[in-house]
């Protein structure tokens, strides 16, 4: 039997789309993604984020309800944003 790696599971599906659901508010400047989350969910998401291993994205900061993201650049943020739109369907 083959399992998927846990990044995998924890990416899929209803749980990703949950996950990113709670984002309440998504801006940059220049290489620095701000995400702004329900309380106590800014960690969860974070997580979620890293497991995306986005190459454009090189680390991420989480609080209680905000997240800083820093990019390889400018356009490298609205790519990141963009896909955390598309997966949070936002």
């Amino acid at each position: 039997m083959v399992v998927a790696p846990k990044s995998e599971i924890e990416n899929s599906g209803k749980y990703s789309q949950a996950l990113f659901a709670s984002i309440l508010d998504i801006q940059y400047a220049l290489n620095n993604v701000v995400i702004k989350t329900n309380p106590g969910l800014a960690q969860a998401v974070a997580a979620g984020i890293d497991a995306l291993h986005d190459s454009d994205l090189l680390g991420s900061v989480a609080g209680d309800d905000c997240i800083i993201l820093v990019s390889k650049s400018e356009e490298a943020s609205v790519r990141i944003i963009d896909k955390i739109k598309s997966i949070a369907n936002k």
